[in-house]
């Protein structure tokens, strides 16, 4: 392929519908370096399966994900192999064009197959994504089986490798998910009180996240009273709040499938246990520590280097490994679909990591420690590297513990 012996059309939905998130020429752009990437290495064809890759160059979105659908790029025309019941999907969130549908009796891979005969690139080099969740080991088998003639590559990150960096376009929306969770976090906070339940606390803070305009979210928000605040990931259960005893917050917004996330914690009165104290001034130092860090040309490794080291200092974890502070530093953040709200798995700050940060790159950087089966503690922030430093996007509340 050449850069210009491609096919594409985009079009804008009809009014009535919801309508592409971002600019025609916003996706244009992602498009264009997704081909050249399959040019340089030498791909017929490559067919995308991750649900966030398909929305980042389509904006395709649908809760969905768990049935078959495919994202076919080669030199022709775009193609979505998508159960029939999702097609309207892409008419409405898409500028996609074309689509094949798979109905609930026929055979998913033998669809795809079929597409892909129909376009000339049954017996091409074609790219699959082998490292996402989506291409089950059942699934590569089958796909070697409908299309024998093909050479199939690992073509995994390819598209991820783009993500990383985020347009203006997109960091205006991750902006506006960043003001729609400190809204939402504040309501919760508005709720804790003794007495009052874990439960209605976590209603408070999806009622004001959807009312703000929030949509789904790819993880549930993590609220947890008093010593269930031991638990990593642990959910609302009717705990009750308890004077003396704090609240923690992890909680993201959603908006156009790109999130920001917050971790921060409440108490209502001065705090009972007497690690509740020295516990958040270490993990807050941390976070501290590793905005500090952040710039462009910094190694991902260093920054999570700076977070351990300041939380170790404070005697809750050893430089490296961390005996109560488990976790990476940070994990990068932006589109994403269930399970998961970050982006991880494409770059995360963490000991081992060497590739250095880019300006535009956006993490959820996540100090936080958990001593079971006693207390936990986390407070985090959502932020934009920049040349000199960052921009932090959830800054409504203070790097602290907050007594109420």
């Amino acid at each position: 392929m050449t850069k210009t012996d491609y096919a594409v059309t985009m079009q804008v939905p009809k009014k009535e519908y919801c309508g592409l998130a971002f600019s025609l020429p916003e996706y244009r752009r992602r498009y264009d370096l997704v081909m050249g990437a399959m040019r340089a290495r030498g791909l017929d064809a490559l067919l995308l399966r991750c649900p966030e890759n398909i929305c980042y160059l389509t904006g395709h979105e649908t809760s969905g994900t768990y049935t078959y659908q495919v994202l076919v790029l080669s030199q022709d025309e775009p193609l979505l192999v998508i159960r029939w019941i999702e097609e309207p999907n892409a008419f409405e969130y898409s500028w996609l064009k074309r689509t094949v549908t798979v109905k609930d009796h026929e055979q998913p891979l033998e669809k795809m197959a079929a597409a892909l005969a129909k376009m000339g690139l049954a017996d091409k080099r074609i790219g699959l994504e082998l490292s996402t969740m989506y291409v089950t080991h059942a699934e590569y088998e089958g796909t070697r089986q409908v299309l024998p003639k093909a050479t199939l590559a690992d073509a995994s990150g390819l598209v991820e490798e783009f993500r990383m960096i985020k347009s203006e376009e997109e960091l205006t929306i991750m902006r506006e998910a960043a003001r729609i969770v400190e809204k939402g976090v504040q309501a919760g906070m508005d709720a804790v009180a003794p007495g009052v339940s874990e439960n209605h606390i976590a209603a408070e803070v999806h009622r004001v996240i959807v009312g703000e305009g929030g949509e789904f979210m790819s993880l549930p928000p993590y609220i947890l009273a008093g010593p269930r605040t031991r638990l990593s990931h642990g959910t609302w259960r009717g705990g009750r709040v308890a004077q003396g005893e704090h609240v923690y917050f992890e909680v993201s917004a959603c908006k156009h499938r790109y999130s920001s996330a917050i971790m921060r914690s409440i108490c209502p009165g001065e705090p009972k246990n007497p690690i509740l104290r020295p516990l958040a001034k270490a993990v807050n130092a941390g976070l501290e520590a590793g905005l500090a860090k952040v710039r462009a040309g910094v190694v991902a490794e260093d920054v999570d280097t700076a977070v351990r080291s300041t939380i170790a200092k404070e005697g809750f974890g050893d430089i490296r490994f961390g005996d109560h502070h488990k976790h990476r530093a940070a994990y990068s953040i932006g589109i994403n679909f269930p399970p998961d709200w970050g982006e991880g798995q494409i770059i995360s700050i963490r000991q081992g990591e060497k590739r250095k940060l880019q300006a535009n790159m956006t993490f959820h950087m996540v100090p936080d420690v958990r001593i079971w089966p006693i207390i936990g503690y986390g407070c985090s922030t959502t932020f934009r590297v920049t040349d000199n430093g960052y921009e932090e996007l959830t800054k409504a509340f203070p790097h602290e513990l907050i007594i109420k």
